[in-house]
């Protein structure tokens, strides 16, 4: 198994370097990840470091159903996009040999945008694939893509950082934008316009009665910002590490808030399952076992202080973490150890769509989510009591 990851990952590490810049998503620099942990002591690491705070599992009980002796490995492409803090559940499974317990070898194979991930997950060249939410989701479903948003890959529950909304730093100290109200007619940096994050703007801004038809947006990808803001052709934007770092180290931007701050839970990030792999339920299932073991790794170390220092080395050596220093000082992105991805915040990303016009057809949240891989997984699994995803909206 480890053969057909390494074989990619040596792909993945130059590409997803170039695509990612380096970068491990969603740091709001509010709060170290290490400080953190829960009030009150957790229970201890699980059997095979995947219980975390919630019940330990018995040894090797999350195991799929007894499988013939011999019998060969399911292989699994997983598409993903960039070494990003997002993707940390997916590298962890694999290096710590979750899918080989489960039977399953993975090929991971980057991707440059969403967008060329979509055709890959309905032709079946990838089972499984990992990105942000938004229009194009919702709108695969009317082109007859039948792709399932299948778990949570990244959100923002109370406790964890995303995106940090930065403001030119000239313009924060004069007191010209030093609240949410202070954005109308300033322009605004995003990433890509229907998306995940248009959304999450969005959502702020409704806040204060105000729409992003009130703030004029700028597609800019995140490694430009650092130019757009010196050269004040820019005087607001959403920012990922580490180049909201950079922006506030460099005195070119000040930190205005987190995206979590003010509207909390959001869904930034989903797995997907081909609509092929998703009718597989023994491997579909399977899969979903290992992934969320790996999450489980993730938050065990992020959010419990437990095998931090082990779990932060793997992560370094894949490349998700390229800078030790700024993880100290910055939080990371919750990844929900119990799988489950917030339907309601999707069905107010969709809503927000159809009124705006993004998605001209609406669509059932039913024919987009198949929650039953996580819960066939918890089922063995078990439930994980994460000090973090204690949100109705977590759970099922």
């Amino acid at each position: 198994m480890l053969g057909n990851v390494n074989a990619r990952r040596r792909v993945s590490l130059a590409l997803g370097l170039a695509l990612a810049l380096g970068i491990w998503l969603g740091a709001g620099c509010a709060q170290p990840a290490r400080d953190a942990a829960p009030a009150a002591p957790p229970a201890g690491p699980s059997a095979a470091g995947a219980g975390g705070t919630g019940p330990a599992e018995p040894a090797r009980a999350t195991a799929a159903p007894a499988r013939p002796p011999n019998t060969p490995p399911d292989n699994v492409k997983v598409g993903f996009l960039g070494l990003i803090i997002s993707n940390a559940g997916i590298f962890l499974a694999a290096e710590r040999g979750y899918f080989e317990e489960q039977g399953i070898t993975v090929d991971l194979i980057p991707f440059d945008g969403g967008p060329r991930m979509v055709p890959a997950l309905a032709t079946n060249e990838i089972q499984v694939g990992g990105g942000s939410p938004g229009v194009g989701l919702f709108n695969a479903l009317q082109r007859g893509i039948r792709s399932k948003v299948v778990a949570d890959k990244a959100s923002t529950p109370p406790g964890t950082a995303s995106a940090s909304m930065m403001v030119r730093k000239d313009l924060y100290d004069g007191g010209a934008i030093t609240r949410l109200e202070d954005l109308r007619g300033k322009t605004f940096g995003i990433m890509s316009l229907d998306s995940s994050l248009e959304f999450t703007l969005a959502s702020h801004l409704a806040l204060v009665g105000m729409t992003p038809a009130d703030v004029p947006l700028v597609e800019l990808s995140n490694s430009d910002l650092p130019a757009a803001f010196a050269n004040r052709t820019l005087e607001a934007s959403w920012a990922l590490e580490p180049i909201a770092t950079l922006l506030a180290d460099r005195a070119i931007a000040a930190r205005l808030l987190g995206g979590e701050e003010r509207a909390p839970n959001q869904q930034s990030s989903v797995m997907m399952y081909s609509e092929q792999f998703a009718a597989q339920r023994d491997p579909a299932t399977r899969w979903m076992i290992a992934y969320l073991k790996g999450v489980r790794d993730y938050n065990d170390a992020f959010f419990a202080g437990i095998n931090r220092e082990e779990t932060i080395r793997v992560l370094e050596k894949v490349g998700v973490i390229t800078d030790r220093a700024a993880l100290d000082r910055c939080g990371v992105e919750g990844l929900n150890p119990k799988g489950y991805v917030n339907r309601q915040n999707l069905q107010q990303m969709h809503d927000y769509y159809v009124r705006k016009g993004s998605i001209t057809q609406p669509v059932a949240l039913d024919d987009l989510v198949d929650d039953s891989f996580v819960a066939a997984a918890l089922a063995r699994l078990g439930i994980y009591n994460s000090p973090i995803f204690r949100d109705a909206v977590w759970l099922r």
